[in-house]
């Protein structure tokens, strides 16, 4: 079967079939394309909508939270075929590729009384030059498991050079906890 070439409607029949998950699909650049004139795009429109082989992501430049936190961007995520797919390194890498690596961001879990739950859409807001004061301090990437953590591997393609396997962690963790 090829995977190279794939219209977005080829690969979301192929998902829909059962044919394919989104983790078969090869992921592709995003690129702009033309803005939906939808009835949720008049309400609120976007600043952009940037598409990829498994992602599309409109992208609205928010003010308002300048004054304290910096520059703000929502990216709003859905699959091509809609699903309830939620996978965080899709969500970082996403984050990585429309407003850069060491931009900070977070989804939100809101008050009920704000809560908007409509669609299998996900959220973050983004920030250029606002580091948060809660999250970790240093990076740690590993895969595989550990005791008792589970790690998916990564795909030879998308492993970070820093990412440890088993062995380098179980050092790490004797060496900064001295056992």
């Amino acid at each position: 079967m090829k995977r190279e070439g794939w219209t977005l409607a080829e690969i979301r029949s192929m998902v829909e079939a059962g044919m394919l998950t989104w983790d078969d699909v090869p992921w592709t650049t995003f690129q702009p394309c033309e803005i939906p004139t939808d009835d949720m795009n008049a309400l609120d429109p976007p600043t952009a909508v940037m598409v990829n082989s498994r992602y599309q992501v409109s992208v609205y430049a928010r003010g308002g939270a300048e004054a304290q936190w910096g520059a703000m961007v929502h990216l709003s995520i859905k699959t091509h075929d809609r699903s309830a797919r939620h996978d965080w390194r899709d969500l970082q890498r996403i984050k990585n590729e429309l407003c850069g690596p060491e931009c900070e961001a977070v989804e939100l879990f809101p008050a009920e009384s704000r809560l908007v739950d409509g669609a299998n859409q996900y959220h973050l807001f983004v920030f250029r030059d606002f580091r948060f004061p809660f999250g970790f301090n240093e990076r740690l990437v590993a895969d595989g498991d550990w005791r008792q953590s589970k790690q998916r591997p990564w795909r030879p393609e998308d492993r970070p050079a820093d990412c440890m396997d088993t062995k380098q962690f179980d050092a790490y963790v004797r060496k900064a906890t001295g056992k």
